[in-house]
């Protein structure tokens, strides 16, 4: 149970640094996306862009990569 512990504790620090940083830096993350671990804020994410550099990419550059994994929820407008 010791190793379970420490993976649990080491989880826990790993999703707090993240959250911290993604208040930090994208503080409307969270109001966009329900759980930044699915996998369309993964795959935002992934781009490692901030936000002040996503809003130069084209909107149909960002459904496009959207699309790459969320089949059902991105939709065209």
């Amino acid at each position: 149970m010791k190793i379970r512990e420490h993976l649990s504790t080491d989880l826990r620090v790993v999703q707090g640094r993240v959250h911290n940083w993604l208040d930090r830096y994208f503080p409307e993350f969270l109001t966009v996306f329900k759980d930044w671990e699915c996998k369309s804020a993964i795959q935002m994410l992934s781009l490692n862009l901030l936000p002040h550099e996503l809003v130069k990419l084209p909107d149909e550059f960002l459904l496009g990569h959207l699309r790459e994994v969320a089949k059902r929820g991105a939709v065209e407008k």
